[in-house]
């Protein structure tokens, strides 16, 4: 499975480093910092690619027409939104968005993001269930933000 992370910030580059471990992975990093990249490519087992991940042109040196999955983790929720779009138009199955705030969720759901995450939510989530003795996270704070749910097994 190809997947692609737009954005390799303190969640990306963590994604980056679960997911290498994954021999079925065929990764790809796509970042605007030169000196980041430069040292991911060093030290993952991955295609690094130097750029503005909102460029159609940068997605397509990242062979985002292979991809399984796209991913977007930059720090800002509107460039997340444009990669959501552009992976979309490009015909990527899966489309994973995280997002800060609540602005930019009905656009995301409407042009196929496939799960919308939201750090501070899951967070938020934890800690309610850590200070209610929840031997489980309590998942209703996130249910009360419009998340669907899903049961994995």
């Amino acid at each position: 499975m190809r997947i692609v992370v737009v954005g390799i910030g303190e969640t990306g580059r963590e994604l980056a480093r679960v997911l290498e471990q994954r021999p079925e992975t065929e990764l790809v990093l796509i970042d605007i910092d030169d000196d980041l990249c430069a040292k991911l490519a060093g030290e993952l087992d991955a295609l690094v690619v130097s750029g503005d991940g909102s460029d159609p042109e940068i997605l397509k040196k990242g062979q985002i027409d292979l991809a399984s999955a796209l991913v977007a983790t930059t720090g800002s929720d509107a460039i997340n939104t444009v990669i959501a779009m552009l992976g979309n138009r490009l015909g990527v199955e899966k489309i994973i968005v995280k997002l800060k705030g609540f602005g930019l969720r009905s656009a995301c759901r409407e042009i196929g993001v496939s799960r919308i995450i939201s750090p501070q939510m899951s967070a938020a989530a934890e800690i309610i269930s850590v200070l209610h003795g929840f031997d489980k996270i309590n998942f209703s704070i996130l249910a009360s933000g419009g998340l669907r749910l899903a049961d994995l097994e």
